[in-house]
């Protein structure tokens, strides 16, 4: 049990900030007075307050740029616990967010990442990733190759229609079994994405 010298009220241990250069190792005020002495602090000086933050965001951002790099391995492991966990959860909340972004918000998204693609940290991001997807997905690209090829042979011809919706557009040849790559059904983007997703599913 400590006292604290601020509002002179007895209490446990655990609710006092921590501090080394006092002899019990716990600051004099308690956490509640701390806090109550920040806010106030905040309320009446907001320009100190707010150059003190943008003084710390420079080292916080180096700092956690460092630690990311140091423990990359480890923090792509746990997203990828976190994720398998929430799947569902993450998708809904992912799609909420984009049915409510304004076009402002999309356009300033889509041309921060144009820019990105175009510096040299997205074009050795975008490259290693196409390698390591290419060396994943082998059988998929190899099967995708030969349908060009044979629509430029003449052998297959790409409709103008989505044989599921009807709707005209980009149409994509869908693969139900890769080791037979020209047996295609003729689908739209919006159609394609939607059988993978459904054989993610029931996977």
């Amino acid at each position: 049990m400590k006292v604290c010298t601020q509002c002179e009220i007895q209490k446990e241990s655990l609710e006092f900030p921590k501090r080394l250069a006092n002899k019990d190792g716990l600051y004099s005020w308690c956490k509640e007075c701390c806090r109550k002495k920040t806010r106030e602090h905040a309320i009446k000086n907001p320009e100190k307050v707010k150059a003190s933050i943008e003084k710390r965001k420079d080292k916080q951002l180096a700092s956690a740029r460092l630690y990311k790099k140091l423990n990359k391995d480890r923090l792509v492991a746990k997203q990828k616990i976190y994720y398998q966990a929430n799947r569902d959860m993450l998708c809904e909340k992912a799609k909420k967010y984009g049915k409510n972004k304004s076009p402002e918000q999309k356009q300033e998204r889509r041309e921060y990442y144009l820019k990105w693609k175009e510096s040299d940290s997205g074009k050795q991001y975008l490259k290693e990733n196409w390698k390591e997807r290419k060396k994943k997905y082998r059988k998929h690209y190899k099967a995708s190759e030969k349908v060009k090829d044979a629509i430029k042979a003449g052998k297959l011809v790409r409709p103008e229609t989505c044989s599921i919706c009807n709707e005209k557009g980009r149409i994509e040849g869908h693969h139900a079994d890769y080791d037979k790559p020209l047996e295609v059904i003729w689908v739209c983007k919006k159609c394609h994405t939607m059988i993978h997703k459904n054989l993610k599913k029931e996977s």
